[in-house]
């Protein structure tokens, strides 16, 4: 078929018995993969065979049919030989999308997504143990080169800071003791 397309026959052969067993001269179906390409139906201990597809006529005179990996041909076949009728269900389902993963992309994808993981993470490290770059002290600010206004003797809005000590924060509160 079209390049390489990858089929998957899910083979829901189920065989629904109409006539008897398998027994010498009583109609078998017997199945077999044809390649890449298919499935090979066969009516065993027939000579004249009608073959029908969901009810419709789909081959005569021939004991075998081979069906293609295609969508298209998924249903039930019937054998029918003079008053003896077997059928079988065929069910395909192809994948027109989907990748062939072999042992050697399944190993690079794997290996490949643990290297990216490393370097993601060496690379969070390094920027996280990196110094937090250089403090900038300026030593010329602008207030630096302005003249501050002292403020106003009879200004009261501030109350002057005392220098005797003895106010309510001037001093800790002695330690306790641990309480056990």
């Amino acid at each position: 078929m079209e390049g390489k397309r990858i089929a998957h026959l899910v083979c829901l052969m189920v065989m629904l018995p109409s006539a008897g067993s398998a027994d010498a001269g009583k109609l078998d179906i017997k199945t077999e993969a044809v390649g890449d390409q298919g499935v090979k139906i066969t009516c065993a201990n027939a000579v004249q065979v009608v073959w029908k597809k969901d009810d419709k006529l789909f081959h005569t005179n021939a004991t075998s049919i081979e069906l293609e990996y295609n969508d298209d041909s998924t249903g039930e076949y019937k054998c029918i030989a003079g008053e003896e009728t077997l059928s079988i269900y065929v069910k395909f389902r192809t994948c027109d999308n989907c990748v062939d993963l072999d042992v050697g992309t399944v190993v690079g994808i794997v290996v490949g997504e643990c290297v990216a993981t490393a370097l993601i993470g060496v690379a969070v490290y390094l920027l996280a143990s990196q110094s937090q770059g250089k403090v900038y002290h300026p030593q010329n600010k602008a207030s630096d080169r302005q003249n501050l206004l002292q403020n106003q003797q009879n200004d009261s809005t501030y109350q002057p800071l005392s220098h005797s000590g003895g106010g309510e924060y001037s001093q800790l509160e002695p330690r306790r003791g641990r309480k056990r």
